[in-house]
C-alpha cells in the first residue's frame, strides 16, 4: 500500500487523523463546559428567586397577621406604647 500511494500520502492521512480527533475531542468538551457553565448560572438564578419568594410568602403571613391583629392592638392602648418613641 505505501509503495501504491508513497509515504507522504500516509504521512498526510495520519496527521489528519490525530490532529482531527483532537481538534473534536476539544470541540465537545468546549461544548459540554459551556452548557455546564450556564446550567450552574440558571440554577443559581432559580435559587436566589426561591429564596426571593419564599421571603414574600413569609412577608405576606405576617401582613396578614397583621391586619388580623390590628383591631386588637387599637382596643387595647397599653399594646400601642412600646412602639412610641416620645
Amino acid at each position: 500500500m505505501i509503495r501504491a500511494s508513497g509515504p507522504w500520502h500516509m504521512l498526510f492521512f495520519l496527521l489528519v487523523i490525530f490532529m482531527g480527533s483532537f481538534y473534536l475531542v476539544n470541540l465537545i468538551l468546549a461544548i459540554v463546559a459551556m452548557s455546564y457553565d450556564e446550567q450552574q448560572k440558571q440554577d443559581q438564578l432559580d435559587e436566589e428567586a426561591e429564596e426571593e419568594n419564599a421571603l414574600l410568602v413569609a412577608v405576606s403571613k405576617d401582613a396578614f397577621s397583621f391586619t388580623t391583629l390590628f383591631p386588637t392592638i387599637i382596643s387595647h392602648p397599653e399594646l400601642t406604647r412600646a412602639w412610641h418613641t416620645e
